[in-house]
C-alpha cells in the first residue's frame, strides 16, 4: 500500500492506476470538488447559518482504490472509503441554526459500462469481491466518476430532517439545575 496522498481528481482515469495495488488518499474540502459536495450538504441552511458555522463545517474522505483485471469483467476498480463530515443546516422544527454530523463507510466496484447490458449485471446493484460486498457503479471511456459515486453515498446517509434534540437539551438543563454545587 502506498502512502496516503491528499489529492484525487473527481473523475479517475483507470488506465493510470497500477494493477493489483491499493492506493490510499485522504481528501478534504480544500479540494474544489469536495468543497462543492460540502456546500451542497449545507444547502438547506440559510446564508446566515452557513456563515456562522463556516469554520466548523468540514468534509473528510479517506479512500482506497485498487484496480483488478478479471477474465469476464475486464478491468474493475474497487473503492473502499469512509466519510467524516459536519455540515451546517437548520432544525426542521425550530429553524434554528445547527451542525449535523455524518459518518459512514462505503465500498464500491466500478465495472466497464459495456457490462451494464450484460445479463449477469443488468439487474444487480452489488457484487462480491475479495470477501466483501461492493455496490456496483459503471465507468465509461476509462473514467470512473468518483464524485458522482461519493455524492450518491452521501445522500444515501444524509439526514433530510435534522432536528435539535430538545429532550437531550432539557435533560442537560435539568441536570445542571439539580447540581447542589451550582451557584446562581
Amino acid at each position: 500500500m502506498k502512502n496516503k496522498e491528499d489529492y484525487l481528481k473527481a473523475q479517475i482515469n483507470i488506465s493510470k492506476i497500477s494493477l493489483n495495488a491499493w492506493h490510499s488518499y485522504s481528501l478534504t474540502h480544500s479540494i474544489d470538488w469536495i468543497k462543492e459536495l460540502l456546500d451542497e450538504m449545507s444547502e438547506n441552511a440559510s446564508t446566515f447559518t452557513r456563515k456562522i458555522f463556516e469554520n466548523n463545517s468540514f468534509l473528510k474522505i479517506d479512500i482506497e482504490i485498487n484496480k483488478k483485471l478479471k477474465p469476464h469483467e475486464g478491468e474493475m476498480l474497487l473503492v473502499k472509503g469512509s466519510i467524516d463530515a459536519i455540515y451546517a443546516t437548520e432544525c426542521v422544527k425550530s429553524l434554528k441554526p445547527m451542525l449535523e454530523p455524518l459518518q459512514f463507510s462505503f465500498k464500491a466496484c466500478f465495472l466497464n459500462q459495456n457490462l451494464e447490458k450484460d445479463e449477469q449485471y443488468a439487474e444487480i446493484d452489488e457484487v462480491f469481491e475479495e470477501g466483501d460486498v461492493y455496490q456496483v457503479y459503471f465507468f465509461s471511456r476509462n473514467h470512473a466518476d468518483l464524485k458522482e459515486m461519493i455524492h450518491e453515498q452521501i445522500y444515501l446517509h444524509y439526514n433530510s430532517y435534522p432536528a435539535i434534540d430538545t429532550e437531550k437539551n432539557n435533560a442537560l438543563s435539568n441536570a445542571k439545575s439539580e447540581d447542589p454545587t451550582d451557584t446562581y
